[in-house]
């Protein structure tokens, strides 16, 4: 039988396009996977593949699905779900090459279809995970990256994935070729999905503990919450201040008010008062040069500034509620406290309560 093509068919070569986009479904959410620890929601793995260049150094068991930049956009619905439908699209861009060799660049875009839905965004995350492969490490020196996405549904909740668009590109100089659907010029974009979300429909949820429990020091996570348009990148090559990430982004963005995260691994921004080498820093600008500051550490310090001109302003650093005394409302304060007013105080301790009429030179028992 002749192979069908896009002189015969269509420009996929497909004579059937119009299923393409039938969804895939998964599991649904159970109480064990979510209520158990504390959450309304669990997750569901959605798709897995390998992103490299070169393939001869990869064993042969990863060579298949093998793309060195790879381009996915698919929409997630709730399906039988005990509260609203909630409905996003996602656009997933991920390249390895010589300008990213040990972490390859990943773009990705999370945004609601239906921005009136009741349910709190954060019940809508998007989970990439990805490994690297230094062992595997090509002549180039960029290292080969298994992507992993999850995504997240309600309890007794279940979603679908509806396939819209892949774009692939693989490079075999050494006429390597990798395996599967995905690479393969015959294939059909229904064929492509199949391959990297068919066999997910079947495989059980996983609670968000398991899901960020991670040990192995070459995997890296990080979550997208819905938005109407939202963006993740890794810090430019080079970068070591905020000033500098500042400049990049106002250069690429021109005049247009637009927000960008950027994950921060292993790398500490100079002009931060956040020291953690671990950080999400969220820049937003409402045009003419003047950008919005926000990052976060991984322990949920966050500090807050703007950027104009050049100049970035004096931080201020965001208290966290469980650590300061707040003015209003019922407060219980744990350890030793100590109050002094002029020449007067009270001190409570493990020891009892004492006073003072001196400014704390000399405390008497209560």
């Amino acid at each position: 039988m002749e192979i069908y093509n896009k002189k015969n068919h269509n420009e996929y070569g497909n004579p059937h396009q119009q299923y393409d986009n039938n969804p895939y479904r998964f599991q649904y959410i159970t109480p064990d996977v979510s209520s158990s620890v504390g959450k309304t929601y669990g997750y569901n793995k959605i798709l897995e593949f390998i992103c490299s260049g070169h393939l001869y150094n990869l064993p042969e068991n990863m060579r298949y699905n093998v793309s060195k930049h790879l381009f996915l956009k698919f929409r997630i619905k709730d399906i039988n779900t005990q509260g609203a439908i909630f409905d996003s699209e996602v656009e997933l861009d991920v390249l390895v090459n010589e300008n990213s060799k040990t972490k390859p660049f990943i773009r990705a875009n999370h945004f609601f279809q239906n921005l009136n839905n009741s349910r709190d965004i954060l019940d809508r995350k998007l989970v990439i995970k990805q490994t690297i492969y230094p062992e595997f490490v090509d002549s180039d020196g960029v290292y080969p990256v298994k992507i992993e996405v999850f995504v997240s549904a309600p309890t007794y909740g279940k979603v679908s994935i509806i396939p819209v668009d892949l774009i692939n590109q693989v490079y075999t100089p050494d006429s390597v070729a990798p395996n599967g659907p995905v690479s393969s010029k015959f294939s059909t974009t229904k064929q492509k999905f199949n391959a990297l979300i068919g066999e997910f429909e079947s495989q059980l949820p996983i609670s968000e503990d398991n899901l960020m429990n991670i040990s192995d020091s070459n995997q890296t996570i990080f979550t997208i919450s819905a938005q109407t348009n939202k963006t993740v990148s890794y810090i430019p090559d080079g970068v070591t201040s905020i000033k500098n990430l500042c400049d990049i982004f106002i250069s690429n963005i021109g005049n247009l008010p637009i927000a960008e995260e950027y994950i921060a691994i292993n790398q500490t921004m100079s002009d931060c008062p956040l020291t953690d080498a671990y950080s999400m820093i969220k820049l937003t600008s409402r045009g003419g040069g003047r950008t919005y500051i926000e990052v976060t550490d991984i322990s949920g310090n966050t500090a807050k500034s703007s950027y104009s001109n050049g100049v970035i302003s004096a931080w201020f650093i965001v208290a966290n509620y469980n650590k300061v005394v707040p003015n209003y409302g019922n407060k219980t304060i744990n350890g030793d406290t100590t109050m002094v007013s002029g020449n007067y105080g009270i001190s409570i301790t493990t020891n009892g309560i004492k006073k003072t009429i001196d400014g704390g030179s000399t405390w008497t028992n209560i």
